[in-house]
């Protein structure tokens, strides 16, 4: 008899992180959360997500410049951008299609007043003049990217920016 109200108690504070699969020829009408099912775009992926959510980018090449704005985790649940695939030959490229030139503003992504995101196996290409522009951003990870262009890769800027 005691057994039930416990099993319910845990149950009813169980988190449930969920993840979706972003692809280039995806949809952004579809669930995102099957794979054979993926998001088109990662601006999308980041509007769905939740704390201990992690988008997985399929490979193949992401254009745009995605822009994420008050979007957090927390310490303990990050939201996790990172490459489906393990080999860094395979890893999702996030393409900014600009090359260097004065007064090109082409960045690989954006984050304004986020917080506790992390983006992880990422080929940046074509991003200038930052690769990664945080304002006012806080606790973001970025862990085993590679970048192939950009004059300031990590380009935080506000007094809200730290733990970078």
């Amino acid at each position: 008899m005691r057994v039930l109200p416990l099993l319910f108690i845990c149950t009813c504070f169980s988190g449930h992180a969920t993840n979706y699969f972003i692809a280039p020829g995806g949809s952004d009408s579809s669930p995102g959360s099957v794979i054979d099912l993926p998001l088109a775009t990662i601006q999308k992926g980041f509007e769905l997500a939740e704390p201990g959510d992690t988008l997985f980018l399929l490979p193949g090449r992401f254009t745009g410049s995605p822009f994420l704005e008050k979007k957090s985790g927390n310490p303990d649940l990050p939201i996790v951008l990172r490459s489906w695939a393990v080999e860094p030959e395979n890893f999702a490229v996030i393409d900014g299609g600009s090359n260097p030139s004065l007064g090109a503003e082409k960045p690989g992504i954006q984050l304004k007043n986020c917080s506790w995101i992390s983006i992880e196996n990422i080929v940046f290409r074509n991003c200038w003049r930052h690769v990664i522009a945080l304002l006012d951003s806080e606790y973001i990870t970025i862990r085993s990217c590679h970048f192939t262009t950009g004059k300031e890769i990590v380009y935080p800027r506000g007094n809200g920016s730290h733990h970078i």
